[in-house]
């Protein structure tokens, strides 16, 4: 959890692009998104107000998705310094620095660059980051089948895959829940 939030707090400059890349980086942590959900993110498909996301995952399903209030600043910020530098893009939410769609490998080159600048010496990568959002749920007392709904999973078994179980807080689960101890 500690290197997360060293993660989140990286980008610190008011460049575009620290201020884009802050949105993004708070944006995959908090909602769990693929990182082709993220980047394909249209403006009408995010909710600032209620906090969530309508997002088209694979095989075009469609799904809402949460996100938190840090998310939701970041993306403010980010949209009122948009709008100023690409006022006339309208449609996608995530813009490169010429005005353009971001693409995969940016992103990825950005979560590398600022796992880097935060210390953090093992790989990260924006699937990383899914696990972490996934794991950091589950150990926090959210249900299998909700994480599963918000990762976008037709089956719960790749949801499982997805949480780094601690087996120490599902023995307290059990012990706290089963009724036959």
């Amino acid at each position: 959890m500690q290197e997360m939030e060293r993660l989140l707090e990286a980008p610190k400059s008011p460049r575009f692009k620290d201020v884009r890349n802050k949105a993004i980086l708070e944006l995959l942590y908090s909602s769990g998104l693929r990182v082709s959900e993220a980047i394909g993110l249209k403006i009408h498909q995010v909710d600032l107000e209620g906090c969530y996301l309508r997002v088209i995952g694979k095989r075009d399903r469609e799904r809402i998705v949460p996100f938190g209030t840090r998310a939701r600043e970041a993306i403010q910020t980010y949209l009122a310094l948009r709008t100023v530098k690409f006022p006339k893009n309208t449609e996608h939410l995530f813009l490169g620095i010429h005005g353009q769609p971001l693409d995969r490998s940016n992103v990825f080159d950005q979560v590398r660059t600022y796992a880097r600048r935060a210390g953090i010496m093992r790989p990260v990568s924006p699937h990383v980051m899914r696990h972490s959002f996934a794991t950091h749920l589950l150990n926090g007392g959210a249900d299998l089948r909700a994480i599963q709904e918000m990762l976008g999973h037709s089956q719960i078994s790749t949801t499982g895959i997805y949480t780094h179980v601690d087996l120490g807080h599902l023995r307290r689960v059990w012990d706290r829940a089963h009724p036959r101890k």
